[in-house]
C-alpha cells in the first residue's frame, strides 16, 4: 500500500489535469488568475520579511495564507471582515459570504446555519498543500536553513476528510466548498522538546508561493469526481484503494461519504468488508466536459 501511495503522489499534477478535462468541478486557474495569485504572494511575502527579519513571523493576528486567499477572493478590503449578525465573515458579496479556513473546517457548523438562516449562501475555502518545502529557524541566532521539500504531496482524495466534517450541509445548494491546491513555504521554529528541536516546535508562517487548481463541491453530481475508474461491479474498500492509488483508511472515508451521497450503494458485506456497487446510471456523468 506504500507503494501504491507513492505513485499517487508522484503523478498528483498529470492526475488533477486529467480530472480538469473530464470534469468541470475540477479547474486549472488561468495565466491571468496564476499571475494575480502569484502577485498577492508576493506582497505577503514582502510583508513578511519586513517585520525585522524572522522575529515578527506569525505575531500578526491573521496569518499569510488565510490573507492571501481573502485578497485572491476578494481584493476591494470593503468587502472584507463583515459583521453578519453575531459572526465576522471573511468576504461578504451582496447576499454570498466566502469563509477561508486555512485549517480544519471542524466548528463551521454555527457559522454556516446562522448564515443560511438568514438568507445567504456560502462559500467555503480551504487549501491543501500540493508541495511544500520547510525552513527551521534558529530560536537564538534566527537563522534560517536551506528549505526542503516534503514528500507529502495531497490528492483529490485529501478533501473527503475534511468534507466529512460537514456531512448536514453537503446536499445544500447554498453550500460551496472548494479547495484551493497550493505550493507554500513553511517556517518552524527550532524549539520543540526533542534533542535537535524539531519535535513539538512551532510554525510561524505557512507562506504560499502558487496555485494549481481548484476544486469545488456545489452538487451532489461534482463528487462523482472522487470515483476512480476500473472499479469492479461490487467492490471493496480495498479494490477502491487499489483503483485510486490511496491508502485503504483514506478510501473507507471516502466510501462513507459516497454512500451517504448516494453516488455508491452499500450492498452487502464480503468477510469484514463493507461491499459496495456504483449506481446503474452513475450520477458522477453529468460532471463530464465533451472534448
Amino acid at each position: 500500500m506504500k507503494k501504491t501511495t507513492a505513485r499517487n503522489n508522484k503523478n498528483t499534477h498529470d492526475n488533477m489535469a486529467e480530472l480538469a478535462r473530464r470534469f468541470s468541478t475540477v479547474q486549472i486557474p488561468t495565466a491571468v488568475e496564476r499571475g494575480r495569485f502569484l502577485k498577492i504572494c508576493q506582497t505577503a511575502g514582502e510583508r513578511v520579511a519586513a517585520r525585522e527579519g524572522f522575529n515578527g513571523i506569525g505575531l500578526l493576528t491573521e496569518k499569510a495564507l488565510h490573507a492571501v486567499l481573502k485578497d485572491f477572493y476578494e481584493p476591494n478590503p470593503a468587502h472584507q471582515e463583515i459583521v453578519v449578525g453575531s459572526q465576522v465573515a471573511d468576504i461578504c458579496i451582496n447576499n454570498h459570504i466566502i469563509e477561508i479556513q486555512s485549517h480544519s473546517l471542524t466548528g463551521m457548523h454555527g457559522k454556516i446555519k446562522q448564515y443560511l438562516s438568514e438568507g445567504y449562501t456560502v462559500t467555503i475555502v480551504l487549501p491543501l498543500l500540493v508541495e511544500k518545502k520547510l525552513t527551521w529557524i534558529d530560536p537564538v541566532s534566527k537563522e534560517a536553513t536551506i528549505p526542503r521539500k516534503s514528500p507529502r504531496s495531497a490528492t483529490i482524495y485529501d478533501t473527503t476528510r475534511e468534507l466529512m466534517r460537514l456531512r448536514p450541509f453537503l446536499t445544500d445548494s447554498r453550500i460551496c466548498v472548494e479547495f484551493c491546491f497550493i505550493s507554500a513555504l513553511e517556517y518552524r521554529l527550532r524549539d520543540g522538546w526533542s534533542h535537535d528541536g524539531k519535535r513539538g516546535s512551532q510554525r510561524l508562517e505557512l507562506m504560499p508561493v502558487d496555485l494549481h487548481q481548484i476544486v469545488s463541491f456545489t452538487t451532489k453530481e461534482d463528487y462523482g469526481v472522487l470515483i476512480p475508474n476500473d472499479l469492479k461491479k461490487s467492490f471493496t474498500s480495498a479494490d477502491f484503494a487499489l483503483a485510486a492509488g490511496i491508502p485503504r483508511p483514506v478510501a473507507s472515508t471516502c466510501l462513507t461519504l459516497l454512500n451517504q451521497l448516494t453516488l455508491v450503494n452499500r450492498i452487502g458485506k464480503l468477510g469484514r468488508s463493507y461491499l459496495y456497487s456504483l449506481p446503474i446510471e452513475p450520477p458522477c456523468a453529468t460532471a463530464q466536459i465533451s472534448d
